[in-house]
């Protein structure tokens, strides 16, 4: 009985295909279409489905190397560059470090990336992400400066300290917990001026500017700037990891 045979080229063929798909993700590196979210996340399984391919098909390596320079020409990242890429910092524009980001992503913003970047962008308007900063002669405490009187009960129910502020995560835990709270605690959160000019000027005196017409105010302008900026730079670099990834596995099947 012939064994089937997987062809070659229809694993070649895979792999540009990929990479194909990866190229059009990097143009989003020059692109002024806000992403919506998920766009990016919806294809994690990319580098799983190489492993997949990798498991699955017969491969003539001989073959690969051969044609390496077809697929690796399509890389953005070659297996022979030199550049280092800095694949733990979800923002790099921000000097916040990666080990840091990843503990506000992860245990602050449970992996959402709206709640990243809107923290992210009030910490550069209120404090240029100093976590130490005392405002509002001496009533704001922290990264994302809260002001601590009008929340006390919110400290109480997260168990912390007014001096627990000056910790970056625990004072953009109570932040993000007043901006959830300012938007109705929706699961899907939607960043409208309207919020921010809560955040900033307190919900009496905004909704009173937006009674009279004020849809938004300098601060709610500078930091919605911000944030759309921010939820850019994490698609393209969240795009260039996942690359990344997957240049690893292409260079490991192309080992002779």
């Amino acid at each position: 009985m012939k064994k089937l045979r997987i062809p070659v080229h229809t694993f070649a063929t895979k792999i540009i295909l990929t990479y194909t798909f990866i190229m059009i993700m990097l143009l989003l590196k020059s692109s002024t279409i806000l992403l919506p979210a998920g766009a990016i996340e919806k294809h994690t399984d990319v580098v799983s489905s190489a492993n997949t391919i990798k498991e699955r098909t017969s491969i003539n390596k001989a073959f690969l190397i051969r044609n390496s320079s077809i697929i690796t020409s399509k890389l953005p990242i070659s297996r022979h560059s030199t550049t280092p890429i800095k694949t733990s910092f979800l923002l790099t524009s921000v000097p916040l470090s990666a080990q840091l980001q990843q503990q506000i992503y992860t245990e602050v913003c449970h992996k959402d990336r709206v709640r990243f970047c809107l923290l992210m962008a009030v910490a550069k308007k209120e404090s240029l992400f100093q976590a130490d900063l005392i405002g509002d002669e001496g009533q704001s405490y922290g990264i994302v400066q809260v002001m601590f009187k009008w929340h006390l009960d919110r400290l109480d129910k997260f168990g912390y300290t007014t001096d627990d502020l000056f910790d970056p995560t625990k004072c953009m835990t109570v932040g993000l917990d007043y901006l959830e709270d300012l938007a109705g605690y929706p699961d899907d959160l939607q960043v409208t001026h309207k919020i921010l000019m809560k955040y900033n000027m307190g919900p009496s005196k905004a909704t009173s500017l937006i009674e009279e017409g004020h849809t938004s105010s300098g601060y709610s302008r500078e930091v919605m700037a911000s944030y759309e900026e921010y939820l850019h730079e994490f698609a393209r670099n969240d795009a260039m990891r996942k690359m990344h990834e997957i240049n690893t596995i292409i260079t490991h099947l192309l080992k002779p």
